[in-house]
Order: C-alpha cells, then sequence, then structure tokens
C-alpha cells in the first residue's frame, strides 16, 4: 500500500470552488466526457448543489477531488449519496485517492446516507474500478448507456 503525506481537506465550501476548474478540464479530457465540460457551468452547478446541501466536494493540495450528490432515494426516500466525480491528477497518483475514497465515505455516512453509489466510465479501466469498488463492499448495480442526439 502506497503511503501519502498529503492530507484530505476539510469540506469545500463554495468558494472553494474555483481552485478545482483544472483539475475538472483535466478528468473531462482524460475521461472524454461526454458534451464536454463548461468550467463555468461546473462551477454554477456545483455552487447550487452545496448551498442546498444536496452536495459536498473533498480535495487536496495537488487537485485531487471527490463529490457526492446526496438525494432520497425514489423508491423508499432512504437518504443515498452518489459518486459524482473523482479524481486524481495523473502526477499525483500515489495514493490520496483511496484516501479520498475513504473520506468521501465518511462525510457521506456522517451527512446520513445510509447508502452509497459508485460509478465509473467505461473507458477509464472499468475492471480494475468495478474490483476495488468491491473489494471495499460495494455490489454491482447497473450498466448505463448514452446516446448523443
Amino acid at each position: 500500500m502506497t503511503v501519502t503525506t498529503e492530507a484530505v481537506l476539510p469540506v469545500m465550501s463554495v468558494d472553494d470552488l474555483d481552485v478545482l476548474r483544472g483539475s475538472a478540464l483535466a478528468f473531462a479530457e482524460e475521461s472524454n466526457l461526454p458534451g464536454g465540460l463548461d468550467p463555468d457551468q461546473w462551477v454554477s452547478s456545483w455552487t447550487r448543489l452545496i448551498d442546498a446541501g444536496q452536495g459536498f466536494m473533498l480535495s487536496t493540495e495537488c487537485g485531487a477531488a471527490v463529490a457526492g450528490i446526496l438525494h432520497p432515494d425514489m423508491n423508499n426516500g432512504d437518504l443515498v449519496c452518489q459518486e459524482a466525480f473523482w479524481f486524481v491528477p495523473k502526477g499525483s497518483r500515489h495514493g490520496i485517492g483511496l484516501d479520498l475514497f475513504a473520506a468521501w465515505e465518511a462525510e457521506a455516512s456522517r451527512l446520513g446516507a445510509v447508502r452509497l453509489i459508485m460509478v465509473h466510465l467505461a473507458q477509464l479501466d472499468a475492471a480494475r474500478l468495478g474490483k476495488l469498488y468491491q473489494r471495499r463492499g460495494y455490489r454491482p448495480l447497473e450498466t448505463s448507456y448514452i446516446k448523443a442526439l
């Protein structure tokens, strides 16, 4: 296991979002995010979610970050937290990502989530991420497909 000396920073406020614009753009580029990413829209969307208490984000000094969206399960009303993105810049992939993941799980639990949903983009090492999630107690739920119109 890689040991990192970098700490996960406290939960970000909307005032902190601008510092992650570059990371958001790097994530969109590396993942070939459908539709691309508009940094102003990204900041605006996360500002609304955080202000409404429906989203939270954790980061590190190197620009690694993970975010979750809190919402009631449409089937039973239980509070769930779905990961919206989890990104570590290429030059900083030395273990901080797993620290972020653990901190994300803890923060979602602290906020009252009773279930966590992790996702991954199909082109970003899907098999390895699936194995990681399963080792951490997650089970496969569904597969999504997208079509541009």
